[in-house]
């Protein structure tokens, strides 16, 4: 009997434990990569308020962010779950399709990817949309679908243009289909970004911008200022092996 009144203790503490959980504290902690106590947190949440879409999803988040196989299954059962209970989020299609990449569910993580981007965004604050697109992004590339990258990457700039990476990668993502007249604005335009928005000499934008400003120009057979370029991206980070092999190959013309 005593046995039985501790389980039946420990039972009704978990039931009122998971009906106190507070949700924002939980993302507060997923943030914070306080994953084990979200995840000991809401396992019991999602049981006794099966209804509660952000429960779910916060736990699909937890479980994808704790990585293995084991985890992903459980995040992709946790996330579809959310999603039947509600008509669209964008951000739910994005956890759904970083779940499905790990998977190794490439197609259909880039469709949910696509949606959390393209799809209804009312609400959604700018620098998440861009995160979405990113990922979108880089999924598409790791992939090799280079247009749905790059389409993926002008939608990053058109929701947040003054961010330089995007335009980086489109830079990178033309030159990739042979379309180095098209490769040109994007670069031009993310320099002139660094420059007026006074990024450090030492990020590594910097020279990623001033590399590509060089393949950009070398593939339009501008070659003295594709030289000037790959110095440039070796001021500002003299270690920086492609830019000093793209030079010296150059050179040696």
């Amino acid at each position: 009997m005593k046995l039985l009144a501790v389980f039946f203790c420990l039972w009704l503490c978990s039931n009122v434990f998971a009906q106190n959980t507070d949700l924002a504290l939980m993302r507060s902690k997923l943030e914070a990569g306080d994953l084990k106590t979200v995840i000991v947190q809401l396992e019991p949440f999602v049981k006794l308020k099966p209804n509660d879409p952000n429960g779910h999803f916060l736990l699909a988040r937890a479980y994808y962010l704790t990585g293995g196989a084991v985890n992903q299954a459980r995040a992709e059962d946790q996330i579809r779950l959310a999603i039947k209970l509600v008509s669209f989020r964008a951000e739910f299609e994005w956890q759904y399709g970083l779940i499905l990449e790990a998977l190794g569910k490439v197609d259909q993580a880039l469709l949910h990817l696509r949606n959390s981007v393209l799809g209804d965004s009312r609400g959604v604050p700018n620098q998440s949309l861009y995160r979405y697109a990113m990922d979108w992004g880089g999924a598409a590339w790791r992939k090799g679908d280079l247009r749905q990258a790059l389409e993926a990457f002008q939608a990053a700039s058109r929701i947040d243009p003054s961010q330089p990476w995007a335009w980086v990668h489109q830079t990178a993502l033309h030159l990739a289909l042979f379309e180095a007249r098209l490769a040109e604005p994007s670069i031009v335009r993310c320099i002139k970004l660094l420059e007026t928005a006074k990024y450090a000499a030492n990020h590594p934008v910097w020279a990623e911008a001033y590399f590509w400003y060089g393949q950009t120009l070398e593939a339009l057979s501008r070659f003295n200022e594709a030289k000037s370029a790959y110095l440039k991206a070796l001021e500002h980070d003299p270690k920086f092996g492609r830019a000093r092999e793209a030079f010296e190959n150059l050179r040696s013309k």
